[in-house]
């Protein structure tokens, strides 16, 4: 009994240092930021060298990637819930109008739409936090597009515990392993 209360209070106790640890990181950074001045400075500073891969955010990768697929697929149609905004992609809708449906908070919803869109011919994206996409949704992914294996794509963004602010019930730490189980799925 002894031994699993230590091994309890060893995991609470790295947990909350590795949650403040973070939370000081960011605050650094973000006072570095500030203070010094854009983020290549702060890592030509720390690592003497900008990252090649720092150039581009990745919301910007992500809709410049969606608007030149969509460009080429005219059967393309990105759907969302209630993330357009926070995902940057009412750049994708002034780019290309009437092909981003936001469906609101209603992330069953999202995926019932995406599949009647999918069973039609069309090409549905669905983009959002991944939380919201691939584990809240899940039975409805399951039922609607794995087992009938229909074409629709799903992003999934703000992985894992980089959702910062957003805390726990944002936090997505088994998505890929869910989405995994499902037959007709490549992750």
């Amino acid at each position: 009994m002894y031994f699993w209360s230590i091994c309890v209070y060893y995991t609470i106790f790295f947990y909350y240092f590795i949650y403040i640890f973070s939370y000081y990181c960011i605050l650094i950074i973000h006072f570095l930021q500030t203070i010094i001045g854009a983020k290549a400075k702060f890592y030509k500073i720390f690592f003497r060298k900008e990252l090649s891969y720092m150039k581009k955010s990745f919301r910007s990768t992500l809709i410049s990637t969606i608007t030149e697929n969509a460009k080429e697929y005219p059967g393309m149609v990105v759907l969302n819930a209630d993330s357009a905004r926070a995902l940057k992609l009412t750049q994708f809708s002034d780019a290309c109008p009437g092909r981003m449906i936001g469906v609101g908070i209603s992330e069953a919803d999202l995926i019932g739409t995406a599949a009647g869109m999918a069973a039609t011919g069309l090409i549905p994206v669905v983009v959002g936090f991944s939380m919201f996409v691939s584990e809240k949704p899940f039975e409805q992914i399951r039922q609607s597009i794995a087992y009938p294996n229909l074409n629709v794509k799903i992003i999934a963004t703000h992985s894992g515990l980089c959702v910062g602010q957003d805390g726990a019930t944002h936090q997505a730490l088994e998505d890929m392993a869910v989405i995994r189980t499902l037959p007709n799925f490549k992750v």
